[in-house]
């Protein structure tokens, strides 16, 4: 995974970023405000935050269950897991 900046690039791998579990990525969105949110095939939701990467779990209001689908829709992200769907709004999920 590499992001762009308009200026240059950054590699987001495991020797990176040690706090990966791993590097199979199965989808990313970035919301209006620039957060960026990956999921992994293996069905953990991860959010960048302040260049490393922080596990997304109950506690930030996400359903339960493995991460199905992650998109955007009016600007904000939207993840879609086996026990749910919710949307990122203030901080958190919201269902």
């Amino acid at each position: 995974l590499a992001r762009f900046d308009g200026r240059s690039f950054r590699a987001f791998d495991t020797t990176t970023n040690p706090e990966l579990p791993h590097s199979r990525f199965a989808g990313m969105v970035v919301d209006d405000a620039g957060r960026l949110f990956v999921a992994l095939q293996t069905g953990e939701l991860l959010r960048l935050v302040g260049g490393r990467f922080v596990t997304v779990g109950g506690a930030d209001g996400l359903p339960p269950g493995k991460t199905l689908r992650l998109r955007t829709r009016q600007g904000k992200a939207v993840v879609e897991t086996e026990g749910g769907i919710a949307v990122w709004s203030e901080g958190r999920f919201v269902a």
